[in-house]
């Protein structure tokens, strides 16, 4: 399992939502592994029981949820709400390309960092101001 899921791997992004797309990866991958002994528990257990279907798809949503269902809820919600509110684009990548393609961000690896530090702090400020708060 070591070899699947390496620590090296997961810390090298190369492409944008590399996260998630490994996230995603491991939700199925541990999600499987992970209703596999319940299913035999379960089978063991309630194997007269009119609620084994019941359970049976209550311990793959469990073990889903466990190995990063969570995660990927919240990351979808986030991303869903940001452009609820006009605030972030649904499609993130090609504004983010594009932002590179203005020498605003510059893109490291998986991610973007801006450019210009007169840039980030006056984002920064404006975020500030906005919200009330102070320095």
């Amino acid at each position: 399992m070591e070899a699947i899921f390496s620590k090296e791997e997961s810390l090298i992004k190369r492409e944008p939502n590399d996260g998630i797309k490994y996230t995603k990866r491991n939700i199925l991958f541990l999600g499987t592994i992970w209703s596999v002994p319940m299913l035999i528990i379960i089978s063991l257990t309630f194997y007269n029981s009119s609620y084994f279907i019941a359970i049976l798809v209550l311990s793959i949503v469990v073990g889903i949820l466990i190995n990063g269902g969570f995660d990927l809820i919240n990351y979808y919600s986030l991303r869903l709400t940001l452009h609820r509110f006009n605030t972030f684009p649904l499609k993130a990548v090609p504004f983010l390309d594009h932002c590179t393609k203005l020498i605003l961000l510059r893109r490291v690896g998986g991610s973007y960092i801006f450019i210009h530090r007169l840039l980030l702090e006056h984002f920064a400020q404006k975020y500030h101001e906005k919200s009330g708060v102070k320095k």
